[in-house]
């Protein structure tokens, strides 16, 4: 088996452009399938968006933000309210990341209808926290963010 597919994407407005890849191969051993996937997304336009601190500000800057600098920054006319387009401005910050997953898996056919399915993810992002907020805050501030998760994902998959 090989999969493969590349999505490029160029929006005007709040959405990000991006760039996203992935390719996937396996073999068939009678029942047995073990694969092996790579992907990566990429953010390809933050130099073009507007941020809520400069844009060299990373995700991680941002979140440490006490809740009245944030307000501040929030505010960019200066007026006391968050308008639409002060809303959009945390949209596309959260959107500046850069990320690539790397996945081991193996399938197995119990019978014409049922598979079950074992993967082994490691995803490697430019931003800490994309998985665990809380998780990331925590250990910010013990002074070690993570930007890195694995994922173990077990699935039965039934057709009937």
């Amino acid at each position: 088996m090989l999969l493969g597919e590349v999505t490029v994407s160029e929006v005007d407005g709040v959405t990000q452009d991006q760039t996203s890849l992935y390719l996937s191969a396996g073999y068939r051993f009678g029942p047995w399938m073990p694969h092996i996937s790579y992907g990566f997304h990429e953010s390809t336009d933050d130099k073009d968006r507007i941020y809520l601190g400069a844009p060299t500000d990373s995700v991680a800057t941002i979140l440490s933000l006490t809740e009245a600098e944030l307000d501040s920054r929030l505010d960019t006319d200066g007026d006391g309210t968050s308008t639409v387009s002060e809303l959009q401005t945390i949209v596309q910050t959260s959107a500046q990341f850069d990320a690539t997953r790397i996945g081991l898996g193996v399938r197995y056919d119990m019978s014409a209808g049922v598979a079950l399915k074992l993967q082994y993810d490691i995803i490697d992002a430019d931003q800490a926290g994309l998985f665990d907020l809380e998780g990331y805050l925590a250990a910010r501030n013990a002074g070690s963010a993570p930007d890195k998760s694995n994922i173990l994902t077990f699935t039965i998959d039934t057709v009937f």
